[in-house]
């Protein structure tokens, strides 16, 4: 019984090693990994969308063709009518725009006179920042060619993920119907098991971090509008689509929106207003939507969360950040399934040699 119990402890451990050497490999080569993963996680989010229509009779190829000829009609209208709507303000905001950036200027060097009459020990920091302000507008200039780089690295990612997302919906099915079939008979169970438990952990999260977003862009969009901003629709929006990420949506809002403010109104106290809003946000998601929403979703502890963020950035960079929470879910979920797989098989055991203890030898 202990040597079955060792061949099991020592199996387990070397699944584990390979599963970290295999997470150690796409480390190394997150580069050429990201645009699959964001294919995949968008074939993921539009496949129940799939399999709606697929339940009523139509089939998956079809659907799929349609969800993304539908996309690409969208994304012309929306291209066509802004650049209608650009050419036609053109004018406008080529005049525009001088004038605001000549009245920015002008209260910022207003603002740093008065705090530097009110506090002169901030006389010299305040120069330094400023050095430091050009210095690193004039350093943006020399970098325009690595900055064309990112760019056309974006547009790739940008062709890539759709189409890798297209395969992906159509083969769906079959991929999964061929693990199954290249799976021992004896784990088929274990291993369809595994699947659903993770697809109900990923659906969860992706349910949960949904309506975290819509709360907080709605109310962003109430308190912007309440402020008096311009662009209230399209500032909430942002912060709504960052809150997608954990701990962000505020955040964003906080800097695009204050950054509006201080355009639009050339004063401090929109400015505070906006800050205030969004530090309300803030408060909000941390500690009513974060808690009761995203913790029930996926189970995991709101420092459990936060740390696997910071090692998803520390890791992969801005990626890192997107997918650390999914992610840890997925090994949360793998830790607990062959946690249980172990269990069960030393149950079996136990049961066993119970059993053939009790059959008397003569």
């Amino acid at each position: 019984m202990k040597s079955d119990d060792a061949t099991r402890l020592i199996r387990f451990f070397a699944v584990l090693f390979a599963v970290c050497a295999i997470a150690y490999l796409a480390i190394l080569i997150r580069s050429v990994l990201f645009p699959f993963v964001l294919g995949f996680t968008l074939a993921y989010i539009l496949n129940p969308l799939v399999k709606y229509f697929e339940l009523r009779g139509f089939r998956r190829d079809r659907v799929v063709a349609a969800i993304y000829v539908g996309a690409l009609a969208a994304l012309a209208y929306a291209a066509t009518t802004s650049a209608v709507y650009l050419g036609d303000h053109a004018s406008t905001i080529r005049e525009s725009v001088p004038a605001y950036w000549q009245q920015s200027k002008e209260f910022l060097m207003g603002f740093r006179h008065t705090v530097e009459v009110a506090v002169p020990q901030l006389k010299q920091p305040l120069e330094a920042l400023s050095e430091q302000m050009s210095h690193l507008a004039m350093s943006g200039l020399s970098h325009m060619p690595s900055f064309a780089k990112g760019l056309f690295s974006i547009l790739t990612l940008l062709f890539l993920v759709p189409f890798i997302s297209f395969f992906a919906l159509l083969e769906g099915p079959a991929l999964l119907n061929f693990l199954i079939r290249i799976c021992p008979s004896r784990h088929v169970e274990n291993m369809v098991s595994l699947v659903c438990r993770i697809d109900g952990a990923m659906g969860n999260y992706i349910r949960g971090m949904a309506l975290d977003a819509t709360i907080i862009g709605l109310l962003s969009l109430i308190g912007l509008w309440a402020i008096g901003m311009d662009y209230a629709l399209e500032i909430a929006l942002v912060a709504g689509v960052s809150g997608l990420i954990p701990y962000v949506g505020p955040v964003v809002g906080a800097i695009l929106g204050s950054a509006a403010a201080l355009y639009q109104f050339q004063t401090w106290q929109p400015v505070v207003q906006v800050l205030a809003l969004f530090a309300a946000a803030r408060f909000i998601d941390d500690w009513v939507l974060q808690p009761v929403i995203l913790e029930n979703a996926v189970e995991l502890h709101p420092l459990l969360i936060l740390m696997a963020i910071f090692c998803g950035a520390e890791m992969i960079g801005f990626a890192g950040i997107i997918f650390a929470v999914p992610i840890a879910c997925v090994i949360k979920v793998f830790i607990e399934v062959f946690w249980e797989w172990y269990n069960a098989g030393r149950r079996d055991y136990q049961s066993v040699f119970k059993k053939a203890a009790e059959i008397p030898i003569v």
